[in-house]
């Protein structure tokens, strides 16, 4: 190559690199925080209480940036869970900007147990949801008994029967079995009010957490319930599913339920509003705060005063429903703290 052609390409390029110092100088963003959810397995896609959870994480990230991964594992085996679990748990270990939300599931809490610590490593980077254990990580449960009261006393007020039902997943579970408490004191509470004693069944579908995905026996019990009752309180997850089945094809205007977990008064007629833990509220501040200071705030258990856990009422109920509602919250609040403080 000639040297003066040499010679203008050298000066070319010290032009070029001279401007691209001067103006165009690239600087790389900071890395963003991190939240992983690892669901419990295959817990998505039913638009449950996980999906709810979901979409919950997906519309706080909108506001506020950080990268979020999830993983809904497709196996129930413990076996196969726990090097899922043991993956992620070693990542948030090593990375101070990683926090790890854990499902509802009775194997992850296990393994929190068996390999967690009360260390800074874990108990402000690791959450697990609905747990009642004493867990050396920071953990949200719910009651269940202020606003199973308050659907108690609105059942009994909406259909005036001295029987009703209720329905759970599996017994020795504290948030079904303070639901359970909650839903027999409200409805027998509101109807002492009218001099009457009411009369309630309970009955749970399974024992264990398979209670939660069993729709067609679900449409089953409540073909028999509903022959004598009008109303039905199922704490059962996707199981519900069978409920308001049932509501869809007898499309009898005389019976009624309550959605759980999530908004579900679409799925029929007779819903007459939704038992709904307030996640759309709750897990953006818990989500804010981790971004902000580092720290998760204290494990808690939310009650109907919370404001996290309440009753919504369907459209098509609220002028109806909504004043009983304002008749009787007080009172619930105050049944739960009593109850709370056994």
């Amino acid at each position: 190559m000639p040297l003066r052609k040499l010679y203008s390409i050298l000066v070319l390029f010290t032009l070029f690199v001279t401007g691209c110092m001067d103006k165009d100088i690239i600087v790389r963003p900071e890395p963003l925080k991190e939240v992983i959810f690892l669901f419990p397995a295959n817990s998505l896609g039913d638009m449950g209480y996980n999906d709810y959870i979901l979409k919950s994480v997906l519309d706080a990230q909108k506001n506020t940036d950080f990268d979020f991964h999830y993983i809904n594992p497709q196996t129930n085996s413990t076996a196969e869970l726990k090097p899922v679990f043991d993956y992620w748990l070693s990542y948030v270990r090593e990375n101070a900007d990683a926090l790890l939300l854990l499902g509802s599931c009775d194997d992850y809490e296990n393994f929190v147990v068996a390999e967690c610590t009360a260390d800074e490593s874990t108990v402000n980077r690791i959450l697990i949801f609905e747990s009642e254990r004493d867990l050396p990580v920071r953990t949200v449960s719910f009651s269940g008994y202020g606003v199973s009261f308050l659907i108690g006393a609105v059942a009994y007020e909406k259909t005036q029967a001295a029987t009703s039902a209720y329905v759970s997943a599996f017994p020795d579970w504290n948030f079904l079995n303070s639901g359970r408490d909650g839903f027999v004191d409200g409805y027998t509470y509101a109807a002492a009010q009218s001099g009457v004693t009411a009369h309630l069944s309970a009955m749970s579908l399974a024992t264990g957490f398979d209670g939660f995905n069993m729709v067609d026996s679900t449409y089953r019990v409540a073909s028999a319930l509903y022959a004598e009752s009008p109303f039905i309180y199922a704490l059962a997850g996707t199981s519900n599913l069978g409920i308001y089945r049932y509501l869809r094809e007898t499309n009898n205007p005389n019976l009624y339920t309550v959605g759980v977990d999530t908004d579900q008064s679409h799925f029929a007629k007779g819903i007459i509003g939704s038992m709904l833990k307030r996640m759309d509220l709750w897990l953006p501040a818990y989500i804010q705060e981790w971004l902000q200071t580092g720290q998760l705030p204290a494990s808690a258990q939310f009650d109907l005063n919370s404001g996290y856990i309440d009753l919504l009422l369907a459209a098509s109920y609220s002028s109806e429903l909504q004043p009983v509602i304002e008749q009787y919250r007080a009172v619930a609040e105050q049944k739960e703290q009593e109850y709370l403080a056994q």
